[in-house]
């Protein structure tokens, strides 16, 4: 059967900044490093969504955990 090829977490942030950036295309992440298909990519971006809106919710509930504390000038 097939083989699904890997690819390191570095790889996949990098094409995933890259494609946000406006710097590549689907189409030429697939031609150029021989990724399989749009799903694959789709999934990646799909996930950086996903860990971009935990990360941005943490920090908000880190803020307002804190926020009285700096209002009182106790941090």
């Amino acid at each position: 059967g097939a083989t699904s090829k890997r690819y390191s977490e570095a790889f996949k942030r990098q094409v995933v900044l890259d494609i946000r950036g406006g710097r590549i295309t689907m189409p030429e992440v697939k031609r150029r490093y021989g990724v399989a298909g749009g799903a694959t990519i789709s999934g990646w971006l799909r996930r950086s969504f996903k860990d971009a809106k935990a990360s941005a919710a943490e920090a908000i509930h880190t803020y307002n955990e804190y926020r009285p504390h700096y209002s009182l000038g106790l941090l």
